[in-house]
């Protein structure tokens, strides 16, 4: 259900709080990440990925706190470097499968602060805002892809399972998705192709403890504070297009928007994506 920011701003005393209501509500978060991935083929079945992401991202806030009706936090810096192997198996003329798996070491800080209205001065920042996992996390995916003279098409399972818990005690839910595929080669050498995903993600398990505020009742400030207000599921629809930028390079324009939700929240459900790609092999 869409809600207003009315409906889960807390106004103060007048109103009666409940645990879907706060005085702290974010408006609006953006990320930008840059990522580099570096691939070798160690033979014809089986190659070698490792990726190094830096993370940019804000969060506008509303609130009933003096000095903090409107408000923005940020963080930057190296998330998560993820190695993984790609092994081919069962290809044939027109189509392989493949499985990917990996790991993703917790190199992104957990320990981003900022000033927010829980305190003077700065304080732990959200889940939200936070570059990394702070967990050592296990990225897997088996893909099926069919290639024809026009079409190209395919599906892939993907996952990733999160080991244990960080040192602020908590873990981020494990994530299960499915994705199917199509695109179409055109005479001007573009390939303009479609994409529909489903993706699931558990709920925060644990809590950092100190982005709660000693009311037993209503220990959650923010909703990007409570640990049972992320996750869920939502079902998003791609269009994109691949093209060749010069010799031996590529690029990919990608843009997804969410079509359904179904989430934990009050949250932030997601607007968009925007993807820029530049391929190029040595």
């Amino acid at each position: 259900d869409r809600l207003s920011y009315d409906d889960v701003l807390w106004s103060g005393p007048g109103e009666v709080k409940t645990r879907d209501n706060f005085p702290v509500v974010p408006t609006k978060i953006t990320q930008e990440v840059h990522s580099v991935l570096l691939a070798y083929d160690v033979n014809d079945r089986l190659g070698v990925r490792f990726v190094v992401p830096f993370i940019e991202q804000s969060t506008d806030h509303i609130s009933i706190v003096p000095n903090y009706d409107d408000f923005n936090i940020s963080s930057d810096g190296i998330g998560d470097v993820v190695v993984m192997g790609d092994y081919s198996f069962g290809a044939t003329l027109n189509s392989a499968w493949r499985v990917i798996g990996g790991v993703s070491i917790p190199t992104g800080s957990i320990d981003e602060e900022g000033d927010t209205p829980r305190a003077p001065g700065d304080q732990q920042l959200p889940y939200t805002m936070q570059i990394g996992s702070g967990t050592w996390d296990i990225p897997l995916a088996v893909v099926y892809e069919k290639y024809g003279e026009q079409f190209h098409w395919g599906a892939e399972v993907i996952g990733k399972v999160r080991l244990g818990e960080n040192d602020r005690d908590y873990r981020l839910g494990h994530r299960l998705g499915a994705t199917v595929w199509t695109s179409v080669a055109t005479s001007t050498g573009f390939r303009p192709g479609v994409r529909l995903s489903y993706s699931w993600q558990g709920e925060i398990e644990g809590e950092d403890a100190s982005l709660a505020i000693p009311n037993p009742a209503f220990p959650y400030p923010a909703p990007v504070t409570d640990p049972s207000a992320f996750g869920g599921q939502q079902i998003d629809l791609s269009v994109y297009v691949d093209f060749t930028v010069a010799a031996g390079w590529s690029g990919r324009i990608d843009y997804t928007k969410p079509i359904w939700f179904d989430l934990n929240g009050p949250q932030s459900a997601q607007n968009y994506h925007l993807a820029f790609t530049v391929t190029t092999g040595f």
